[in-house]
């Protein structure tokens, strides 16, 4: 895991060991070298060398090196072979301060990820050569319990006789297990008391089913993958049956379950993956080598594909569509080869992985934590060949493995990896000290015992049972052990046959009495079974007899035992889209249709929609007083969803229930209907109202804001140019070098899709696009937007038919529009200033070819054809989705790659509004007279000043003061001419000048009152800003630091809004 960068630079300060160590990079042979190539190979390594210094900075530095500037710690030497059928990078690492050199190499062309790959190449290199520089302290996690598989089978149905073995387990978000064993598939708590079985209509004992993969989703659908065959299974809570899904393979290879409910497979002989989304099967395209072969793959934090490469020893990051992401190189093992079998990956990137017979852990960048080869309880225990199954609960820092061929389920606990979900982490610590006295004494009947009895007080069966077991087979004679046994069993009993109860209800209730009848006898035989074992068990006496009854009740059917409710005659809920959590506060989810078939009026009507555990409290509709017999109405439904479905990431069809209240005669009255709708996915949304993409407009999002303030870090001001535009500028063109694909998403297209109700379409966080490089036009453009609105700069969002893009605002006085309208480029006016429109997918060629192209896509509509939202008129409605920590880190291009670009776009934006403008201007105040003349020579002499040529601003001004006419502008530009130039006793001399020409003039006492203000006179600059203040409220609050009060300390004046030039008059 990567310190802060605060830590770092301390660090860095504190100690010159490894973070001061240097490596530098330098091209040896290229073949064939032609300009062509030369570049292309600079460009990866100036990306690969910025790349490695952000990545592995706190262990060294890395650059390209230049003739004759400094030595290095270590030297890169590369030779390319950039020609023939598989072209080659060979590497050359040299420790100048001795050690053996090292080789590796980069086999195919070079692409945008291969400056990645060589700076992780360069930290293993490094890793190997400094191998004490990377030796990890991290405690290894502590053996906490096993359990044999045959005891949490026998104690989820006692009668079992079929095989079965520990295969897999995954865990759920609130700590539950999900336990593939054989043919069975369970859910248990974490301590593997059973709690429902799953799958249950596939199992029999003659069943040829055999589950050896399970994975299970944050919104909780479990999948289940079984040794052979070609079909996978998938559980969705509340469907009454077990989907069957065809994938077109054999299911011999790994599974990975994503959290947007996506199920990926890998058939090893045909090297091809296998997406399953919902019903939907389609081949992932996932770039590998041509020898590598996958035994391991798991999700990732951010819904990932994370991806073993048995070849190039590195785990590879891929989106569920097979999208290269990043990839992280594991170091410190030493001459260890990793051949995963099993892997899970952590929120913060890290992972933990078995192979070769061993535990290990690696953090964020691949840093060797622990490796753990067996565990000591009782004896020594190494770890077994064969395949293990992992599965991680970091939230209480749990580690379970399914140890296929030892028949049993370990359980470790790692303190550093809980997050403080453990409730009972004191329980825990017990549990490691009843551990360590039977460490003391393997075979001691008194530790065992307190063990055993730990549980039993704990009602955790399973595991007392085992210990008990444990006991008697140290004493047989133990007649104490012997009765809490058989306790143990009456208690596994009484919960079967608690849940044969429900289901026999159930069914009884909702299809009929004689088709629960075979439900009802074995519920009957099941605890008459357990008063024979016990006869004083009253327990089982009283629950039987509450059964019969509500049994008999449910086959009795009594007409008329309820009176007649309210006629719930309509129910409509068509779908619920969690990035609406905001705007579903003011506006209804469905509606609910009621009607009256009562003789009698009824009052007070209101309706509650219950959302199971998504929502915390059921909102309630608006209540509609009266209703009379025959009448009809309908009640908006609302909802309040709460965290758990802001979270979700895969579309849930679920159940929900309305409840309508009412009063009829004086007296409460409810009844209620379900339905069906679907919850879906966090970043799912249809597009009949394009304000929704403000919801994915994430400025605050940290991958998106440190690239955008990185890039800008070096940014200055542009004599003329609007300090918005300049930075608007360098962020298009930084992402027109980084390499931003235009795809359409060929299964939602944003073009079909325009102002369409009904489909639904998934909007990419801005940061996935980043880390992808590519996106479609919805994509890009919450991209661009949202690393504008990090820097400051307002954006817009805009719509024409079939299309959005955006606008930003430059906060150039809508005063100043004729310096943009000879650019042949189109502008907006919005709120008094001027905004430049954007197109997002084309910035490939800078910023300026962005503006056009939103430019043309503007002309070629009328104006009611185009959308135009600010971002920030919709955040109360739309604010944007939260995110955790990215693990992955996106590496920004380089000044060197982006000036070229950049300067390119400067240079246009100041021939097109500045030279191109001031011809123009010029020949027009030649041919012109009068007023007109004196327009466009001060319209030239104010681009004179903005752009800094003074001389000639200055002769114009001058010029014009001494004209015929006493006009004020030239007034007003001259001082502000000699205010930009820190004159400011000829600026107040100027400004005085002007007072005696108009002395109402708003621009003219601001200007005094920003001149006296510089020149530190307290009274003038009260004066005349009071004089602001009552002629302006918005221009007194835009320059508020005017009015402070005390000493004029100039610290607002620094970042005071741009000149106001007077252009008209």
């Amino acid at each position: 895991m990567r310190l802060p960068a605060a830590i770092l630079l301390l660090s860095a300060f504190l100690s010159s060991s490894l973070s001061a160590e240097t490596i530098g990079l330098s091209i040896s042979v290229i073949s064939p070298d032609t300009g062509e190539n030369r570049s292309r190979l600079e460009s990866v390594l100036i990306r690969a060398a910025s790349g490695a210094s952000r990545r592995y900075g706190e262990y060294f530095d890395v650059e390209i090196k230049e003739q004759g500037k400094r030595s290095y710690d270590y030297d890169i030497s590369f030779t390319a072979v950039m020609e023939g059928e598989t072209p080659v990078l060979a590497m050359l690492f040299t420790p100048e301060k001795g050690g053996s050199p090292l080789n590796q190499s980069v086999m195919g062309d070079l692409d945008d990820n291969s400056p990645a790959y060589i700076s992780e190449l360069i930290f293993r290199m490094w890793a190997q050569t400094n191998p004490a520089g990377i030796t990890s302290h991290a405690p290894e996690p502590v053996f906490l319990e096993e359990v044999p598989s045959l005891f949490l089978v026998e104690s989820a149905i006692p009668d079992f006789s079929g095989y079965n073995t520990a295969s897999a387990v995954a865990v759920r978000e609130n700590g539950n297990l999900v336990l593939a064993m054989g043919a069975l598939c369970y859910e248990t708590d974490s301590n593997f008391n059973p709690l429902v079985q799953l799958a249950g209509d596939l199992y029999s004992p003659s069943s040829a089913l055999f589950f050896f993969g399970t994975g299970v989703t944050p919104g909780g659908s479990v999948f289940l993958k079984p040794t052979n065959g070609r079909d996978i299974y998938k559980i969705v809570e509340g469907a009454p049956r077990t989907m069957k899904i065809r994938t077109g393979i054999d299911v011999t290879g790994p599974m990975a379950v994503l959290p947007n409910g996506t199920a990926v497979l890998y058939h090893t002989m045909s090297r091809k993956f296998v997406r399953i989304e919902g019903n939907r099967r389609s081949d992932l395209d996932i770039p590998l080598g041509p020898y590598t072969y996958v035994y391991a793959m798991a999700p990732g934090p951010e819904g990932n594909l994370w991806i073993h490469d048995n070849v190039e020893q590195r785990f590879k990051i891929f989106t569920d569509t097979g999208n290269f992401i990043s990839s992280i190189m594991p170091v410190g093992t030493g001459d260890d080869v990793l051949t995963p079998m099993s892997m899970a990956v952590l929120d913060d990137g890290a992972l933990i992985l078995y192979s070769n017979s061993a535990l290990y852990k690696f953090d964020s960048e691949g840093v060797l934590q622990w490796k753990k080869t067996g565990y000591h309880f009782r004896e020594e225990e190494s770890f077994p060949m064969s395949p293990v199954n992992l599965a991680v609960d970091q939230e209480r820092g749990f580690i379970y493995m399914a140890d296929y061929a030892a028949n049993r389920i370990l359980k470790f606990y790692d303190p550093a990896l809980d997050r403080g979900g453990n409730d009972s982490v004191g329980e825990t610590r017990r549990l490691l000290e009843l551990n360590r006295r039977i460490d003391e004494d393997p075979y001691g009947e008194e530790p065992i015992r307190r063990k055993a009895l730990y549980y039993r007080d704990r009602e955790d069966w399973v595991l007392a049972r085992y210990w008990l077991e444990e006991l008697i087979n140290i004493n047989p004679f133990d007649s104490e052990a012997s009765s809490m046994l058989d306790e143990i069993e009456i208690r596994g009993l009484l919960r079967q046959a608690s849940e044969l109860e429900a289901e026999t209800l159930k069914t009884a209730r909702t299809i009929g009495p004689e088709s629960a009848r075979d439900l009802y006898s074995r519920t009957v035989r099941l605890y008459e079974k357990i008063i024979s074992l016990d006869s004083s068990m009253g327990e089982a006496s009283e629950r039987m007899n509450r059964f019969k009854e509500a049994y008999n009740r449910e086959a009795a059917d009594i007409p008329g035992r309820e009176e007649k409710p309210l006629t719930i005659a309509g129910l409509s809920v068509k779908g619920i889209f969690p990035a609406l959590i905001h705007y579903y506060r003011e506006n209804p989810v469905g509606t609910v249709r009621v009607k009256n078939d009562l003789d009698r009026d009824v009052s007070n009507i209101r309706a509650l929609l219950n959302l199971k555990e998504y929502i915390d409290f059921p909102a309630e509709s608006d209540p509609v007083p009266l209703l009379k017999p025959g009448e009809e109405i309908t009640l908006d439904l609302k909802i309040l969803l709460n965290e758990k479905a802001f979270n979700l990431r895969e579309d849930l069809p679920l159940q929900f229930q309305v409840t309508l209240q009412y009063d009829l005669e004086g007296s409460a009255r409810a009844t209620g209907k379900t339905g069906n709708t679907t919850l879906y996915r966090r970043t799912a949304l249809t597009w009949d109202n394009t304000a929704k993409l403000a919801a994915f407009i994430m400025p605050n999002e940290s991958v998106v804001s440190t690239f955008s303030h990185r890039v800008l870090a070096d940014s200055g001001k542009v004599p003329g140019l609007p300090p918005k535009m300049v930075k608007a500028a360098r962020i298009c063109d930084a992402l027109g070098t980084y390499g931003i694909a235009y795809i359409e998403d060929p299964e939602s297209p944003f073009s079909q899709q325009f102002e369409e109700e009904g489909v639904i379409d998934t909007v990419r966080y801005p940061r996935t696009t980043l880390q992808i490089r590519s996106g479609d036009c919805d994509d890009s453009t919450a991209l661009l937007a949202s690393m504008l609105e990090s820097s400051g700069i307002a954006t817009a969002i805009m719509t024409s038919p079939g299309h959005v893009f955006m606008a930003f605002d430059t906060e150039e006085p809508a005063g100043n529009r004729w310096m943009y309208e000879n650019t042949g480029r189109e502008i907006l006016i919005e709120g008094g200033t001027i905004w430049i429109p954007l197109e997002s997918t084309y910035l490939q060629d800078g910023f300026n070819a962005s503006w056009a192209k939103a430019s043309e896509i503007i002309s070629r509509y009328s104006r009611n054809e185009i959308g135009f939202l600010t971002v920030a008129g919709q955040r109360s409605v739309f604010p944007p989705l939260p995110l955790g920590e990215s693990s992955i880190m996106v590496v920004e291009p380089g000044n060197r790659e982006i000036d070229p670009l950049n300067s390119e776009t400067l240079a246009g934006l100041t021939a097109s509004l500045y030279e191109e403008n001031a011809s123009k201007l010029k020949g027009e105040a030649a041919g012109a007279s009068g007023r007109r003349e004196h327009q466009l020579s001060n319209r030239l002499a104010v681009l004179h000043a903005r752009f800094e040529n003074w001389r000639e601003a200055e002769n114009i001004f001058q010029s014009l003061i001494k004209g015929e006419t006493a006009y004020l502008s030239p007034y007003v530009n001259l001082g502000n001419l000699y205010y930009s130039r820190g004159e400011y006793g000829k600026a107040l001399e100027i400004f005085q000048e002007a007072l005696a020409i108009n002395g109402n003039s708003l621009m003219v006492n601001l200007a005094l009152a920003k001149t006296y203000y510089r020149l530190g006179d307290r009274a003038g600059t009260a004066r005349y800003y009071r004089l602001v203040k009552n002629q302006s409220e918005p221009l007194s609050e835009e320059y508020a630091y005017l009015g402070e009060s005390g000493s004029t300390t100039r610290a607002g004046a620094d970042d005071e809004p741009p000149l106001l030039w007077m252009t008209e008059e």
